[in-house]
């Protein structure tokens, strides 16, 4: 469903639905996830009724998540996905499926969700850069720096750069890896098990999750969302870009991640940093006042 049209979904009743895990497939929505986006539907348009001063921000905090719209949908983020909703065509009125378009089963490529996309718009990365990522990530996540990480500290870490694996996967890796049973895992145990004996459905998953430079900024991003719901602040962002970027001025810096945030709350939903970066410098959505 189009962000343009989402008012639709407060109608789509047993007809809404909401991207799986996977983001590929779709499913009907937990009693939470239903509330979360009709509370926030009913909320804008009760706002754009009364006509009251100011403008409704396209996305705010729940819990420990995001609700929000933008160009491509209604979306919920937590846990580290973004996932749309939408309705089944027999729950559309005329009008609807003629705006919207042909159905589809899925937003993206298989095996890539959202950023599947981008993948389209780059070549891929080498084996050699991606593991290079995965040294540096193992090594940001070992906070004591003994060159370890517990299994608890690299399932997290893997749940956040493979964010469709089961917990069920992720706990058979820990067990596979760790060679010598001590119940935590050096890099050098993780990169042999992850080479020569992970199995096919893994090393895909790793290849899917990171095979561009888009999808390696996105898992350092995720890295560094602690509560998962698709956002960090502007401070980080704008350190970060004067660090890579010495020769960009602070105050073109801070004009870009003010582009940026969309919802004027100090925050940037890092997919649209993405997108903005990879899809032709393509604006974020920014609604008018």
């Amino acid at each position: 469903m189009p962000g343009n049209k989402r008012a639709e979904l407060l109608t789509a009743n047993e007809g809404l639905r909401v991207q799986a895990d996977d983001c590929d497939t779709w499913q009907i929505p937990s009693g939470k996830e239903r509330t979360i986006v009709l509370d926030f539907l009913q909320d804008e348009q009760t706002h754009l009724k009364d006509a009251k001063p100011g403008r409704f921000k396209p996305s705010r905090k729940v819990g420990q998540g995001r609700i929000g719209w933008n160009h491509k949908g209604v979306y919920y983020h937590a846990g580290h996905l973004k996932r749309f909703f939408g309705q089944t065509t027999d729950s559309a009125n005329v009008m609807t499926l003629q705006e919207a378009g042909p159905a589809v089963p899925m937003f993206g490529s298989s095996g890539g969700g959202l950023l599947g996309a981008l993948a389209t718009h780059m070549s891929s990365i080498s084996d050699e850069v991606r593991n290079n990522f995965l040294k540096a990530t193992f090594q940001l996540a070992d906070r004591n720096k003994n060159g370890k990480l517990s299994r608890p500290e690299l399932g997290t870490m893997m749940r956040k750069v493979l964010i469709t694996m089961s917990s069920k996967d992720i706990e058979a890796m820990m067990e596979a890896a760790d060679a010598d049973r001590s119940n935590d895992i050096n890099y050098q145990e993780f990169v042999d098990w992850m080479q020569k004996e992970a199995p096919e459905n893994i090393k895909q998953g790793m290849r899917n999750h990171l095979n561009t430079d888009a999808d390696l900024i996105h898992a350092v991003f995720r890295l560094w969302d602690r509560d998962g719901d698709g956002s960090v602040s502007c401070s980080e962002l704008e350190h970060v870009l004067a660090r890579q970027l010495p020769q960009v001025t602070k105050a073109q810096v801070a004009a870009l991640v003010n582009i940026l945030d969309v919802t004027d709350d100090g925050r940037v939903d890092y997919h649209e940093f993405i997108e903005f970066l990879f899809l032709k410098g393509q604006k974020p959505y920014r609604p008018k006042s």
